[in-house]
């Protein structure tokens, strides 16, 4: 452990891990540890010193180190920090001299030696970038340098937040106008007649809830499950011309899911996604049954992750982030209806729904920044939908349709470099 002073107290190195998770801090000197994981925060940059020992010799002999640097932090390519300095100098890491390093495991050649002690050779700085890492002493053995070499983009990690709600255009209460009930007369003569009447309201509010489970492959073996709960509601007002209803109806929408991820990578996360819009809904229906209808919709969808399978040189790291997207739909649609019997609708539509997510930032919690691209999704459905009557306030409805669906890309990019693209 952290050694203090007159303690001479034996420590067995099995097993026995020192996480520094600061810099610039300072100790009489440290023993009995097998690994020395290195989690330098933001502020730690070119030629700062993480940690200072004070007293005795520090003995490094078949210690592990490893080192990870926060997203933010000012390491790049050619910097150089001190990771011990002691001016007692160092057991176990050569005489004093600079010291070259060798693969010491054939199958992760990323692990090295130096003298007597192992460390990896790379760095993760965040989730996003690995970086070449060397160790050695200095000349008058007084410092343990790291020197960064290259950046590597990593194995892809992150999820970006892909839309997950099957946003279909809202359904109005379409079928309450264009019902008709039967009416059979007697005139004066005794003959009978039947007239057709138009069930039309002036204002009529209406709802619908919907919910269900997709599965959405998004390329390269790595997918995304997720349940999925909305509701809408809105206010109709109809506008009765000499052989058509018009509708015009303000909608709201709120939806909830939540999400489980997979990367191809192996990376695993889960999530939540809250979606919230409002727009309006234009419709004309003819007396003879046809109809076609526009509308558009914008709202945010707020997205929360997180993953607890990420590894960092090893070590195991959460990741997770918060991100808010603006999100606009519009949608077309034409169908025709028929009546069957007196209780009875058929409806055959067809509709075309886009839908766009708009870009966004964000901040990873390891300190990465990110930019989420937007994405569009454009969907076509061709289909039929039988309402049945079953009293005046209640329908049955059964329907089978065949949808195509075309998704963009959905690609995050991390300090200029596109680090993740899924679709």
């Amino acid at each position: 452990g952290l050694l203090g002073e007159g303690d001479s107290r034996k420590y067995s190195s099995d097993n026995n891990f020192l996480n520094i998770n600061t810099s610039d801090i300072t100790a009489k000197n440290i023993a009995g540890f097998s690994d020395i994981n290195f989690n330098l925060p933001s502020n730690a940059a070119n030629g700062s010193t993480v940690l200072t020992l004070t007293e005795g010799k520090t003995d490094l002999s078949g210690v592990h180190v490893a080192v990870n640097a926060h997203g933010d932090s000012a390491l790049e390519k050619d910097s150089r920090f001190n990771l011990f300095v002691n001016r007692n100098g160092f057991n176990g890491v050569g005489n004093g001299e600079m010291q070259s390093s060798a693969d010491v495991d054939e199958e992760d050649g990323s692990i090295k030696k130096l003298g007597d002690m192992t460390y990896t050779g790379t760095m993760a700085k965040g989730a996003s970038f690995d970086y070449d890492l060397e160790l050695a002493l200095s000349g008058d053995g007084n410092s343990f340098e790291a020197i960064v070499g290259e950046r590597h983009v990593s194995e892809e990690r992150v999820m970006p937040p892909v839309q997950n709600f099957n946003l279909d255009p809202i359904r109005l209460p379409i079928e309450e106008e264009v019902f008709r009930d039967v009416e059979e007369t007697t005139d004066t003569s005794g003959a009978t007649s039947t007239n057709v009447v138009l069930e039309h309201h002036g204002y009529e509010v209406f709802g619908n809830v919907g919910g269900g489970h997709m599965k959405t492959k998004t390329g390269n073996g790595s997918y995304i499950k997720s349940n999925m709960v909305s509701y809408d509601f809105g206010f109709a007002r109809n506008f009765k011309r000499d052989s058509s209803v018009l509708t015009f109806a303000p909608v709201f929408e709120y939806g909830h899911g939540s999400f489980d991820t997979h990367l191809s990578s192996g990376v695993d996360g889960s999530g939540n996604q809250t979606y919230l819009a409002g727009g309006v809904v234009v419709r004309s229906i003819n007396h003879s049954g046809f109809y076609y209808e526009s509308g558009v919709r914008a709202g945010q969808n707020k997205t929360k992750y997180s993953s607890k399978t990420f590894e960092l040189n090893g070590q195991p790291a959460h990741v997770s982030y918060n991100v808010d997207a603006p999100v606009v739909t519009g949608h077309l649609r034409l169908g025709n209806q028929w009546r069957l019997g007196k209780n009875h609708l058929l409806d055959v539509y067809g509709f075309y729904i886009y839908t766009r997510q708009g870009s966004s930032n964000t901040d990873l919690n390891l300190g990465d920044h990110y930019k989420f691209d937007s994405s569009n999704c454009g969907r076509f459905r061709t289909g039929y939908r039988l309402t049945s009557r079953l009293s005046s306030i209640s329908r049955l409805y059964t329907g089978l349709a065949f949808q195509y669906d075309n998704n963009s890309n959905s690609s995050a990019t991390c300090d200029g470099i596109k680090t993740v693209s899924v679709g």
